[in-house]
């Protein structure tokens, strides 16, 4: 089991920093604004064009205030603090291995139409991890992808986003047991904050503050113990039941929300927990609440349908060695691209 004496913290510079290396060539949100109004101004600018600009005009000056507002007091304390806590019948270490190969069927079954995801760098570093607090150099994979979501929106929000704003970038460092996630959008800059701090435990999720949270987000964090035995009907699948599923090699199942061996010589079941700690701010006047709730939303879905398939899809995964899911990442890449120029939209749709 990993020491949490050493945590990673929440730091608005480090997010910054991140922000602007992978979003360097973003318009300033208050040029657009001019832009838009300059545009109004206009009179050779065809009628419609001004109808349609009458009715995102407020929207966009209320962005741009926004924007302003976080640029110059600096950013703000996470308005959401979710915890997730997923308890699963393996070790520690079959989870590095599971997690591994989960995330790239999973990545197939959400890209497709366009959408999905994008993978621009996969590679094994060794440094310090932005947010890790010891400055220790640390041995991970690390990971930027391109998430393309334009589709997978309420219509409502297709309308109203410019093009291309719709794109969330994924940088991750796998340190296993503990991975650090950030992601981040070209067009709301750092007033989308979104960091994803997990850590992989042996035993039950009867841990109360694995991240050492201190009293303002103990207070505000929200605890979701995920039940994997319940999904919207619109998720379901039978191979991916584990209620339903036969795993051979495990012998396992799970039984009104407890894991029970079935083989009649062990009863035992190892058990680890993920702790998956998300600290979120959607920063836009009149839609922040809304969006920070579908995206709380859409992370429960995700992480039952995630933690299903990484469930029954076990004996697939449980003899793999890491040179093979190295292996399977490498193809994992070519195989994402020809999905998203395929004609059908696939997985979760955020509502």
């Amino acid at each position: 089991e990993q020491s949490i004496d050493n945590k990673p913290q929440h730091d608005h510079s480090t997010w910054k920093l991140l922000i602007n290396n992978v979003h360097q060539n973003s318009t300033s949100k208050i040029e657009i604004c001019l832009f838009i109004v300059w545009f109004q101004l206009d009179s050779s600018v065809p009628p419609i064009v001004h109808f349609k600009m009458r009715f995102y005009l407020p929207l966009f000056v209320l962005r741009a205030i926004s924007l302003h507002l976080v640029e110059c007091l600096d950013l703000p304390t996470p308005s959401r603090v979710v915890e997730f806590r997923i308890e699963l019948p393996f070790t520690v270490e079959q989870l590095e291995i599971g997690r591994r190969y989960t995330t790239i069927m999973m990545s197939k079954l959400e890209t497709g139409g366009g959408e999905g995801v994008e993978i621009i760098i996969n590679e094994p570093r060794q440094g310090p991890i932005p947010g890790e607090t010891s400055g220790a150099v640390i041995e991970s994979r690390y990971t930027h992808k391109v998430i393309y979501l334009a589709s997978k929106v309420p219509s409502v929000i297709q309308r109203l986003a410019p093009t291309g704003s719709l794109e969330v970038h994924e940088i991750s460092w796998n340190a296993f047991p503990y991975t650090r996630t950030y992601l981040s959008n070209h067009y709301m800059k750092e007033a989308f904050y979104f960091d994803i701090e997990t850590q992989h435990l042996a035993g039950g999720a009867d841990k109360e503050n694995v991240h050492q949270l201190d009293e303002q987000n103990l207070a505000k964090r929200q605890v979701i113990k995920l039940d994997l035995s319940r999904v919207p009907s619109s998720d379901y699948n039978l191979d991916t039941d584990p209620e339903s599923c036969l795993i051979e090699k495990g012998s396992l199942s799970l039984k009104e929300g407890v894991w029970v061996n079935l083989d009649e010589d062990s009863t035992s079941v190892p058990l680890s927990t993920v702790y998956s700690l998300q600290r979120l701010t959607f920063q836009w006047w009149g839609l922040q609440a809304k969006v920070e709730s579908m995206i709380v939303k859409a992370q429960t879905r995700l992480l039952t349908k995630y933690y299903r398939m990484l469930v029954c899809s076990s004996d697939d995964w449980l003899d793999l060695t890491m040179d093979d899911i190295e292996k399977l990442e490498t193809e994992a890449k070519n195989e994402l691209d020809q999905l998203r120029n395929s004609d059908t939209v696939r997985g979760i749709t955020i509502s």
